[in-house]
C-alpha cells in the first residue's frame, strides 16, 4: 500500500531550496529524477526560470508576489511524499523495489501533473523509536522502516504558464488521496481494513516465549542463543520460496523436522525437537503473514507452471535438434543403400539386355526407413531413383510398345530417353517394397 502522507505548499525562493540538501544528499537517497528539467543539481534554478520568463499577460508578477502570511496564491512549489507501507518493501520481503517505487511516483506524477516541471527523490527511510532515537540491531546495523517517494512539484505550467490550482486544500487532498488508492489496486498492493495499524514491523516485541529462550541460552552461556528463534525464520522462509500452497510449505517444514499448522487465521511453527515452544510466523518476521505468504505460494505456483512450460519447450527443442542430425544422418546412409542397389540393377540389365519387357526384372527399391517416412528430401530422393531404375529398364528391355511406337514416329533413337522419362513421370507411380 502507498499513501500520500502529506502536501506542504512552498511560499519561498529559500524554503524551497532548503529542500535541495534534504532530498538529494544522504546515504538514505537510493534514486532521482525530474521532468522538464536540464540539470537535476539547479533543478531550483530551474523551477525559477520557468516563472521569470512567463509573459506578463500570464500573470508573471503574481508568480513571483513576496511571500505574505496571509496570500494563497503566493505557493511557488509543492511538496508531497508518497510512503509504503513497510511490508511491501523488498528489505521486508515484499514486492517494491526502489526502481519500482519509481515507477508508482512516475505513474502518480505523469497522470497528475504532466505539464509541470518536477523532481523527485527515493528515500530508504531509517527505523526511529517514539523519542527519534535510530533503532539498530544486536549487531549494530541501522533497521530501516520502508520506501517513500519525496516529490517536489513546480506550481507554474510549463506550457502554458498557468498556475496549479487542484480546488480547496481538504478536497484536494481527498481526490489525491484517492488517486494513489487507485493505483495500489493497479499495482496489486497490499490494502488494509479500515482501523487496523499500518504496518506491525515496528512495532513487533519478543514474546514470552522468546524472552524465556533467550534467558535460557544466556544462562547456558551459548554464543549463538537466538538460533532456536533464527533457525526457525529461515527454514520458513526457504519454504516460503520453494510452496506452491500451504500443504507444500508444511510438508517441506516437515523434511526439517518443523512442524507448520493453521489455527483461528494464523499460521504457527515449532520445532519438533523442541516441541515446548511453538511461533506465530508473522511474529518471526513479518512478511510471513497468512495474506503475504499466500501471495508467495502463488506466485511460485505460476513459476513452476512458466519453468515447466519452458523446460517442455526446451525438451523439445533438444528432441527436434537431435531428431534433424539423426534424419540427415539417416538420408546420407539410405542414399548409399540407394547407390548400391542402382549400381547391382544397373549390372542385372545390362546382363538381361534384350529380354522382352514383361520378363524383365524391375528395380526394387528399398523399404523407406522410419525416420525418413515424412521427410520430403528422402521421399525425392526414392522417387528420382525409381525413376532411373525405370529408364534403364525401359532402355534394355525389347518388346517395349511405348518406345517402339515412340521411337518410329520421332523416327530417331535420340529421344527415346526424353518419351521414356516423360511416360515415367506421368505414370502414377508406386513404391516397390523388399
Amino acid at each position: 500500500m502507498a499513501t500520500l502522507e502529506k502536501q506542504i505548499a512552498i511560499n519561498t525562493t529559500r524554503h524551497e531550496k532548503n529542500f535541495q540538501r534534504y532530498m538529494f544528499s544522504g546515504e538514505n537517497v537510493l534514486l532521482c529524477g525530474s521532468q522538464f528539467i536540464d540539470n537535476i543539481d539547479n533543478w531550483q534554478e530551474e523551477f525559477q526560470k520557468y516563472r521569470d520568463e512567463i509573459p506578463e499577460s500570464m500573470g508573471k508578477k503574481s508568480h513571483n508576489i513576496k511571500s505574505r502570511s496571509t496570500a494563497k496564491n503566493n505557493t511557488l512549489s509543492y511538496q508531497q511524499v508518497l510512503s509504503f507501507l513497510p511490508e511491501e518493501c523488498d528489505f521486508h520481503g515484499g514486492m517494491m523495489t526502489p526502481e519500482m517505487c519509481a515507477q508508482f511516483a512516475l505513474e502518480y506524477l505523469q497522470t497528475r501533473y504532466p505539464e509541470q516541471a518536477y523532481v523527485y527523490a527515493i528515500h530508504k527511510e531509517p527505523m526511529k523509536d517514539n523519542h527519534g532515537k535510530l533503532i539498530k540491531s544486536d549487531t549494530g546495523e541501522q533497521l530501516y522502516r520502508n520506501y517513500s517517494v519525496h516529490l517536489l512539484i513546480n506550481r507554474t505550467n510549463h506550457k502554458t504558464g498557468n498556475r496549479l490550482h487542484e480546488g480547496e486544500g481538504k478536497a484536494a487532498g481527498q481526490k489525491r488521496a484517492a488517486f494513489v488508492r487507485d493505483l495500489d489496486k493497479k499495482w496489486k498492493l497490499e490494502h488494509l481494513k479500515e482501523g487496523e495499524s499500518n504496518s506491525q514491523i515496528a512495532k513487533r516485541k519478543p514474546t514470552r516465549q522468546e524472552k524465556e529462550i533467550t534467558a535460557r541460552g544466556k544462562a547456558q552461556n551459548k554464543g549463538d542463543w537466538e538460533s532456536y528463534k533464527a533457525t526457525l525464520r529461515e527454514m520458513v522462509g526457504k519454504a516460503r520460496d520453494r510452496a506452491i500452497d500451504f500443504d507444500h510449505f508444511a510438508n517441506q517444514l516437515e523434511e526439517w523436522r518443523i512442524e507448520a499448522l493453521k489455527r483461528n487465521g494464523r499460521i504457527y511453527v515449532r520445532d519438533k525437537d523442541n516441541p515446548r515452544y511453538q511461533f506465530n510466523t508473522a511474529k518471526l518476521d513479518a512478511s510471513y503473514t497468512p495474506n503475504i505468504l499466500n501471495k508467495a505460494f502463488q506466485e511460485n505456483a505460476k513459476l513452476r507452471a512458466i519453468e515447466t512450460l519452458l523446460r517442455g519447450f526446451e525438451d523439445k527443442a533438444k528432441i527436434a535438434t537431435a531428431t534433424r542430425k539423426e534424419i540427415k544422418v539417416k538420408r546420407s546412409e539410405y542414399k548409399t543403400l540407394l547407390d548400391n542397389k542402382y549400381r547391382e540393377y544397373v549390372h542385372i540389365a545390362t546382363i538381361a539386355k534384350g529380354t522382352p519387357l514383361k520378363h524383365f526384372e524391375k528395380f526394387k527399391l528399398p523399404r523407406l526407413p522410419d525416420l525418413l517416412r515424412d521427410d520430403f528430401e528422402s521421399k525425392q530422393l526414392l522417387l528420382s531413383y525409381k525413376i532411373k531404375g525405370e529408364k534403364l529398364r525401359d532402355k534394355y528391355a525389347s518388346n517395349h510398345p511405348v518406345v517402339k511406337k515412340d521411337t518410329q514416329l520421332q523416327g530417331s533413337d535420340n529421344t527415346v530417353g526424353d518419351i521414356t522419362q516423360q511416360k515415367v513421370m506421368s505414370r502414377d507411380i508406386g513404391i516397390t517394397s523388399r
